[in-house]
């Protein structure tokens, strides 16, 4: 039976153990990434699903997980879950990077934190079965090194991962 220590070395699990997130900027330079500074207009790429002017970000993450035939076996879903919420929680200290970039619509819960609690769900499913793609990849390299992914700028995979760095 799967259990979280079977993927304990890796790199997402030792970051989610960290006590601060964002207490430095993210400076990885990278054609493939658009770097910004402006909370509201995080929120605005992860929130805005009209694909007017970029390609709706919660759609392309969903695409990602399907096409890497992902699936969400209850046994490990849920001790992922149990992790998450012991490790990823609001008693963590995000140097305010949770105030500046907004609040998901009628809850009173962080948009980054929110978004960041689904992407590490994602990517650990991604880890426990062994599976990755280059999207993949980019994100963790986002997240590991103090960035908070939150849209596409282009329709993927021609265009720019929207990156806030809180610094």
């Amino acid at each position: 039976m799967w259990n979280i220590k079977d993927i304990e070395h890796d790199e997402l699990i030792q970051f989610l153990k960290n006590e601060k997130f964002y207490a430095s900027p993210f400076n990885i330079k990278d054609d493939q990434i658009k770097i910004i500074h402006d909370g509201d207009l995080a929120t605005y790429f992860a929130t805005d699903d009209s694909e007017e002017f970029f390609q709706d970000w919660q759609s392309l993450w969903e695409n990602q997980i399907v096409n890497l035939n992902i699936y969400e076996n209850s046994n490990i879903l849920s001790k992922i879950n149990h992790f998450l919420e012991e490790e990823l929680n609001y008693s963590k200290d995000f140097c305010g990077a949770t105030k500046k970039v907004g609040y998901d619509a009628g809850t009173e819960i962080s948009l980054l934190f929110n978004n960041m609690e689904g992407d590490m769900l994602k990517l650990l499913l991604c880890v426990a079965h062994n599976k990755t793609s280059p999207f993949i990849e980019k994100m963790r390299l986002i997240y590991l090194n103090n960035g908070f992914p939150c849209g596409y700028e282009g329709s993927y995979p021609n265009g720019k991962f929207v990156v806030f760095s809180n610094k």
